[in-house]
């Protein structure tokens, strides 16, 4: 009896590290996307409805942004702080970021939508 505990145990606490990275990769790589201006690229890691929304209207306002803008703040230094997940499609990431204009921390919601955490943000 006892060892069976143990097994569900390690194998919930493996699930639960396992998720925690897939929630962190997620979020790292849309921040990842998002602070070089990348908006196409940072699009595969939000959900449908982030796309069809916040992304629509960050792709049309990057229209008017001038280059010069963009590459001057860059390089971005970005910290994962806290990761909450609190359910099994619900989760936050709390995040800093420091670029040579910005200096903020600030959260992303994330939900899970068919096995892949992705960033849910609609507006």
């Amino acid at each position: 009896m006892k060892k069976s505990l143990i097994v569900v145990a390690v194998g919930l606490t493996m699930a639960s590290c396992s998720n925690r990275a897939a929630v962190e990769r997620s979020a790292y790589q849309y921040l990842v996307h998002t602070s070089a201006y990348d908006i196409e690229a940072a699009r595969h890691y939000v959900t449908p409805e982030t796309d069809s929304t916040t992304m629509v209207v960050a792709r049309n306002l990057m229209v008017d942004v001038d280059s010069t803008y963009t590459a001057s703040d860059r390089p971005a230094q970005l910290s994962l702080l806290r990761t909450t997940i609190t359910d099994d499609t619900t989760a936050t990431v709390c995040y800093h970021k420091r670029t040579p204009l910005k200096n903020f921390t600030d959260s992303l919601a994330l939900r899970r939508r068919d096995g892949r955490w992705l960033i849910h943000n609609p507006m």
